[in-house]
């Protein structure tokens, strides 16, 4: 007969301590099962109640969901019904079984109203063995097993940024293999351990992004495991940098405006931490942008930008920006005024109007003489008298120093005619002023200086010398003194003149009437009219 046959033990008179000696009563008991945790209860005797009473369970016996925390009630079962099944004084045989991650702690008593059962061996089971309960139905009992996770789990990896970052960073992260874990818990501070916020639930892929716009600091997450039954493990810790302080850029050198060079080169430098630059050429995204960038472009305009961009991706946010045209083509320049090509003009002075088909400087030169900086209009003043022929040239220069080679020419002769003599018939006075200077000394009469001022343009001078006596070097001399004033003093030798000599100064020019001056010597005598003594 078999210990746990409880159908025969209830026709045994002699009983394990704790039972009722003598025949069963004609009554029936159950048993009220519960569990507490995650775990299974089923029953290794014949009658099996649980799986008759308990049928919902696919597994033998009945079972708490794996996920029940601890403490908490999961699963109950009645065995067994006032109606029969369980008789009086059948011994029962319970086994707990934990579910994974978790450990028998024991049988308990679930209730004031039922009486418990006692699995602790006392029941007067020989063979008690911890996880089993086995006792003897003489009432409506009732137990409960116990089943607890008190290990907490353990973390796996952390990963995050392992640069600088200037925006929201993301975090991997995973457990050591656990049956009970439940979810994960995260929590952010700044340097210095000052929390932004306390633990929360978070999964891997979990992003932070605790800095503002213009701001960087360090910071560190903080993530830790958490199982079913509130179990948490010791967290990990990564810290990463976020900077979101945008970097400066400075352009060194470049072209500038029109330039008539098809090459470019550009030179420039950003502030501190700058891991690389991003520019265009023509709204053209260039790769591997860095100083110094060189160009070989075409006609026209074109525009360069470049921004610096830090370890943590930051771009200036007002990148520089540089437009210039190439222009290798030579301005046209065209004289639009000024004396015709040939032509002849009776005045010393001329004015030229130009233009160019660029706007940009232009340059003159008259007869070679050299190129100079000049605008429309160029006059020349006071050009040479008489009959020649003058050059006038003019290039133009753009703006991107292109020269025109084909300067625009014009020549033009400069003829001024004397003016006109005033008719035969014209009787025009003379101005003619004479001033002599003489010493007169035992009748003798020296002279010593002759001079005429106020001579007309073009004036004749004759000048002679009569006397009865031997007193004149000359008879008649005429002159052509060219300018306004004429000195005799070489014509008299000596200038000794006996009393009585006359000389005589006739002034003749064309348009004039004639002037004359004469001078009579004699003893004490003083100059004619019209001469001055000095």
């Amino acid at each position: 007969m078999s210990l746990f046959d409880g159908r025969r033990l209830a026709a045994v008179a002699t009983m394990t301590a704790g039972l009722v000696l003598g025949a069963a009563p004609a009554h029936a008991w159950y048993v009220d099962v519960t569990i507490n945790g995650a775990g299974r209860v089923y029953e290794t005797t014949d009658a099996n109640e649980i799986d008759e009473h308990c049928p919902q369970y696919p597994e033998e016996g009945f079972s708490s969901p794996a996920v029940t925390p601890t403490g908490v009630l999961g699963a109950s079962c009645r065995a067994g019904d006032a109606g029969g099944d369980y008789g009086h004084g059948w011994v029962v045989r319970y086994v707990a079984e934990a579910a994974p991650g978790y450990r028998f702690a024991g049988w308990r008593s679930a209730g004031e109203s039922e009486t418990s059962v006692k699995c602790d061996g006392s029941n007067g089971s020989p063979n008690y063995s911890g996880v089993a309960c086995q006792f003897a139905t003489f009432e409506n009992l009732h137990t409960q097993a116990v089943f607890v996770d008190d290990t907490a789990p353990a973390m796996g990896s952390l990963a995050g940024p392992i640069t600088q970052v200037n925006g929201a960073a993301s975090f991997s992260f995973d457990a050591a293999p656990d049956p009970t874990l439940s979810h994960f818990q995260c929590r952010l501070v700044a340097g210095g351990e000052a929390q932004i916020h306390d633990w929360n639930s978070c999964s891997s892929g979990h992003q932070e992004d605790p800095a503002v716009a213009g701001t960087e600091g360090s910071y560190k997450l903080y993530v830790r495991a958490v199982d079913r039954s509130g179990n948490v493990s010791t967290p990990s810790a990564v810290t990463w940098v976020v900077d979101k302080i945008k970097p400066e850029t400075t352009l060194v050198s470049g072209p500038v405006g029109p330039t008539a060079s098809t090459s470019a080169t550009f030179s420039f430098s950003g502030s501190v931490d700058v891991a690389s630059y991003v520019c265009t050429l023509d709204n053209v995204l260039l790769a591997g942008c860095q100083s110094p960038m060189s160009f070989n472009l075409g006609q026209g305009g074109h525009t360069f930008t470049v921004a610096a961009r830090d370890d943590a991706g930051n771009v200036d946010a007002s990148p520089l920006i540089r437009s210039w045209t190439v222009d290798t083509i030579a301005p046209d320049t065209t004289i639009t005024s000024g004396p015709g090509e040939g032509s002849v003009l009776p005045s010393r002075s001329a004015s030229f109007g130009f233009s160019g088909t660029e706007a940009g400087t232009f340059e003159c030169q008259l007869d070679g003489a050299g190129w100079s900086s000049c605008e429309p209009p160029r006059s020349f003043n006071d050009l040479s008298e008489g009959a020649h022929t003058l050059q006038v040239q003019v290039r133009a220069r753009d703006a991107a120093g292109n020269l025109d080679a084909s300067p625009a020419t014009r020549s033009w002769t400069v003829d001024v005619p004397i003016p006109a003599l005033p008719p035969a018939s014209a009787s025009v006075a003379m101005a003619v002023h004479a001033k002599f200077r003489h010493h007169v000394s035992g009748g003798r009469t020296t002279v010593r200086t002759l001079k005429l001022t106020g001579l007309p343009a073009g004036a004749s001078v004759t000048v002679s010398c009569a006397s009865k006596r031997k007193g004149c070097a000359f008879a008649s001399k005429t002159l052509q003194p060219g300018g306004a004033a004429v000195r005799l003093t070489k014509l008299f030798k000596g200038g000794a003149l006996s009393p009585g000599a006359v000389i005589q100064i006739r002034i003749t020019a064309a348009g004039y009437t004639p002037d004359v001056f004469r001078y009579k010597t004699r003893k004490g005598s003083k100059p004619p009219t019209g001469g001055e003594v000095t």
